[in-house]
């Protein structure tokens, strides 16, 4: 952990419940007496839609419950979203920042997934502590029309049992899903419509009202979708998850090490000897999370070798680098723990049959799909950046843009005649290193080197910059306080941004070790056309599907309206809202119109 030395007692004080508040929950007894310690969890999934064609978009809202308290969970922070298909191979797995127990995310179906059936699961770290298989699971269909259709998938024709040779042609039925919806919420949480029908390109207002206090305060999600029953329609899962996973837990002594995320994402890995793989205990372990914003940690090995790294801060680096913060760092060897998913087991998977009937509506919004990803860029959502503490590390107190001063070709050059409060100590015995000058109250350096970053990546070795052409660097900051990483004290911090931002991709030594990491999903705010106060959209093409997705919606004392509108594709539409009101009370309401 980093931190300035003024904050030691504190830093240290807040490690130490982080640590054991896991351990308890892990070791003690099985059931909920001991294992319950920290609150058990559960998740519902909110999606957008259940059938999508390729090229279509997958909009979801995950709600993380707290099953002792029923209500949302402000434990974990980070959700798991996870498609797979009936052969158990992963489509695509996201990390999902919780705020308070919400997070949202979004997949585009790519033009390489056939057409079949899915499954959708959602879990915390925290989920997967437990032996039972109690996550959140959906079903999703996919219909590909660019690719060739398994025939598991296709019609299935019998001749006529009586004349062989008769061209007379019987459907054989599949397992076909019966679609009930169960209004839930309707004495919490009011929706009505200005209309039931409307015409193509026309405004629709969805009023929400709370009718009791626990409305507010809530979180909910809106989608609007258009419904066709003659495509396969499926059970969406039930909003009420209390019931689903019970209220018994035991513990997954399979994976006891598993841990809740409570402040952010967790890495975690050993450090072994590479001579005999003998833990190592005591050693340093610094992450880079390189770039612009960039990210750095560092943190100890315990007597296991294990080490444990929470990140909290949003960025979107996928690149890390790891080294080892000791002079014999060649002695030893990082082995990075696999993120941990659940085991996969077979899942009755929807069965559904796509026959020649349909074959005229699935080339039509095949042809609108194409033309609203032509459009795209006219449409393209806006990512929303998450409030950030700055760490202290990118705090600076003196910054100096090279390209405001006069350039000079080496960086000795530089930081003698540009950079006040920091030079390079060159001594002919020893190899050169940084030094920042201390704030007052501090005599001197005392020996102390500064911690030194380039584009965020961790500098140990000083002499690997020195050399380095000072026209490639954009900017030099620095910070004169003092910091303390572990038991190691630094004087002060130096930090170079170069021009391309990405000396960590050209600076290799054995020591650094990189690895790809995933992030978690940025959060986006959607587009969807509004003819009324966006008067260019009335020249875009508009053959949306999907005409709304609202994820992050709060009711005030009052009603609110929300408002959209219809596209160019006519048929029958549903409005879906779900969430849970600030007691947990689940809320799922649905409402149809027609356009014409």
């Amino acid at each position: 952990m980093l931190r300035q030395v003024s904050n030691l007692f504190l830093v240290t004080l807040l490690w130490a419940t982080f640590i054991t508040m896991p351990v308890l929950g892990q070791n003690n007894a099985t059931g909920p007496k001991g294992f319950g310690i920290i609150a058990q969890e559960g998740i519902y999934l909110h999606q957008s839609n259940t059938l999508l064609f390729a090229g279509e978009r997958l909009y979801y809202k995950l709600y993380c419950l707290n099953l002792n308290e029923k209500k949302l969970s402000d434990l974990s922070k980070i959700g798991y979203v996870q498609l797979y298909n009936s052969q158990g191979e992963t489509i695509f797995r996201h990390k999902i920042r919780l705020n308070n127990g919400i997070g949202t995310g979004d997949f585009s179906i790519p033009a390489e997934l056939p057409t079949g059936s899915y499954k959708l699961k959602a879990y915390t770290n925290w989920m997967l502590s437990r032996a039972e298989n109690q996550y959140f699971e959906s079903n999703l269909l996919i219909i590909n029309p660019y690719k060739a259709t398994a025939e598991t998938y296709l019609e299935k024709i019998s001749k006529d049992s009586i004349n062989p040779d008769s061209t007379t042609v019987t459907a054989v039925p599949r397992k076909a899903e019966i679609l009930q919806f169960e209004s839930k919420g309707d004495q919490i949480v009011s929706m009505t419509l200005n209309d039931t029908s409307f015409n193509t390109r026309s405004p629709v207002n969805i009023t929400l009202e709370p009718l009791r206090y626990t409305a507010t305060g809530g979180h909910y999600s809106l989608t609007v979708r258009k419904v066709d029953s003659s495509f396969p329609q499926m059970q969406e899962p039930s909003i009420e998850v209390w019931s689903k996973y019970g209220s018994f837990w035991t513990r997954n002594m399979s994976n006891p090490g598993t841990m809740p995320e409570l402040r952010g994402e967790l890495f975690s890995g050993r450090v072994v000897n590479r001579n005999d793989g003998q833990p190592a205990a005591g050693i340093k372990v610094i992450l880079s999370l390189p770039g612009d914003p960039f990210v750095v940690e560092i943190v100890q090995s315990n007597a296991d070798g294990r080490f444990y790294y929470n990140l909290d801060t949003p960025i979107s680096s996928t690149q890390a680098v790891f080294q080892f913060l000791s002079k014999d760092r060649e002695q030893y060897e990082l082995q990075l723990d696999p993120s941990p998913v659940p085991d996969y087991q077979p899942e009755d998977f929807v069965e559904f049959t796509l026959s020649d009937d349909l074959e005229a509506a699935i080339l039509e919004r095949s042809i609108h799909n194409q033309i609203e990803n032509a459009y795209a860029i006219a449409k393209s959502d806006t990512i929303v950046n998450p409030a950030e503490d700055i760490p202290f590390y990118r705090n600076y107190q003196q910054r100096f843009f090279l390209d405001d001063y006069t350039r000079f070709n080496t960086l000795r050059e530089t930081m003698v005649e540009i950079v006040d409060n920091a030079w390079i100590d060159e001594n002919g015995e020893k190899d050169p290193t940084f030094g920042v000058r201390p704030l007052v109250g501090y005599l001197d350096a005392g020996g102390l080197l500064p911690m030194v970053f380039v584009d965020g990546l961790f500098i140990q070795d000083h002499k690997n910059l020195v050399n380095y052409n000072s026209k490639e660097i954009r900017s030099i900051s620095l910070s004169r306080d003092r910091y303390l990483v572990g038991s190691q004290i630094f004087q002060g911090l130096l930090s170079l941004e170069t021009k391309s931002g990405e000396f960590y991709k050209t600076l290799y030594r054995e020591h650094l070790l990189r690895r790809e990491v995933d992030r978690p999903e940025p959060v986006r705010r959607y587009y969807f056309a509004d003819y009324i106060n966006d008067s260019d959209a009335s020249r875009i093409p508009d053959f949306r599907y999907q005409l709304f997705w609202v994820p992050d919606i709060a009711l005030g004392n009052d009603y609110t309206v929300y408002r959209f509108s219809t596209s160019d594709v006519k048929g029958k539409f549903e409005v879906e809202l779900k969430g849970y009101s600030s007691e947990g009370e689940p809320v799922s309401l649905r409402k149809q119109f027609t356009v014409e």
